[in-house]
């Protein structure tokens, strides 16, 4: 009996993951979702790789607007910082043109705040100071535009499989800081504590890359005019020019390339 069960649902939950059983009445749709992604590989990956942070700040500051009073335990506490990037929206337009095939514009907009990049470090006195140079708060925000295929090799009203494919251009704006970090030697604990830092420089630029997107994917349907798809997918765009002396990741990197796991909702027009 539970056999036959197992069977059935597992029987309905592929029959549900198949190209819509209602017609849709248009080939035409728009689709909106996320992305869970990191960039790999170079100096632009390991300064844009995924990254989540938790961090709590100790010092005695009771201006903080981050502390609160703890009624539990009769004291003040603060809020842990919590961070994940990269953010990723995606978009994107279609069009079915035939069972096999699907036709696809598709953009995305991604979000890195903290990235970690490589430090570049550098040591000196000032006066009375010893201090340390280095590379730090990087950003990024970028935008992919994709003309893609989607290519069902078994039909879409028999399987939801897909595999994808495109070309296009990225949108790429990085920045980073240049923050020199001043020491005292503290006797009584022998060792250096840190008394303060600024900001000597920014570097920032702009730039537009070529690329290329592949993937692979599933459809399935919620209901009429409405579908969605869960996708994998690499994309890898190519810097203008290098420069290994540059601030900036993007310029000492040959390839920038993302992966990302990404789900979207897509209604018929």
């Amino acid at each position: 009996m539970k056999k036959t069960i197992f069977i059935f649902l597992f029987a309905l939950f592929i029959s549900q993951l198949s190209y819509p059983q209602v017609s849709r009445g248009s080939k035409f749709y728009f689709g909106i979702g996320t992305s869970f992604s990191s960039y790999l590989g170079g100096d632009f990956g390991s300064t844009f790789s995924v990254r989540y942070t938790r961090s709590r700040d100790y010092d005695n500051n009771w201006y903080n607007s981050n502390y609160y009073y703890n009624r539990n335990y009769n004291r003040y506490d603060n809020y842990y910082d919590e961070s994940l990037f990269p953010l990723q929206g995606d978009i994107a337009f279609g069009y079915d043109a035939s069972d096999k095939f699907s036709f696809q514009i598709e953009s995305s907009i991604l979000w890195h705040l903290n990235g970690n990049p490589r430090s570049f470090y550098e040591t000196g006195t000032e006066g009375d100071y010893d201090y340390i140079d280095r590379n730090d708060y990087a950003e990024l925000i970028s935008i992919p535009i994709m003309a893609s295929v989607k290519y069902y090799p078994f039909g879409r009203r028999y399987s939801p499989f897909y595999l994808t494919g495109g070309y296009g251009m990225q949108y790429t704006q990085e920045s980073v800081d240049r923050v020199r970090e001043y020491y005292t030697y503290n006797s009584y604990y022998n060792e250096y504590r840190n008394s303060s830092e600024y900001t000597l420089a920014n570097y920032r630029a702009r730039d537009w890359f070529h690329g290329i997107k592949l993937g692979f994917g599933f459809n399935y349907s919620i209901g009429h005019m409405l579908r969605g798809d869960v996708e994998v997918k690499m994309t890898n765009f190519f810097p203008s020019s290098r420069d290994n002396s540059s601030n900036l990741s993007m310029y000492r990197s040959p390839n920038i390339t993302n992966i990302s796991l990404g789900t979207k909702i897509f209604i018929g027009l």
